[in-house]
């Protein structure tokens, strides 16, 4: 799944070529910014992608760890229980 954010380089192009530049500087412009855009910034959605992939591990590890405590608080009590 892509997590680009649409950049119209085309009409950017346009636009720089119509306050002077040349098409050469205006495409390479183009470029630039789409590269920085599509590699710099995240979407909403990649964002709650990672979030929710973070927030479920820390619940398994939550679980994890209070079942783990769980069975020594049996064990312990078992042992307490036997003497």
């Amino acid at each position: 799944m892509s997590h680009t954010i649409p950049f119209d380089t085309l009409n950017y192009t346009n636009r720089m070529m119509k306050v002077g530049f040349t098409r050469e500087q205006a495409e390479e412009q183009a470029t630039a910014i789409a590269e920085i855009v599509n590699d710099k910034i995240v979407t909403k959605e990649y964002f709650k992608e990672y979030l929710d992939s973070k927030i479920t591990s820390l619940y398994l590890r939550i679980i994890l760890a209070m079942g783990g405590m769980f069975i020594a608080a049996i064990g312990a009590l078992d042992f307490l229980l036997k003497t």
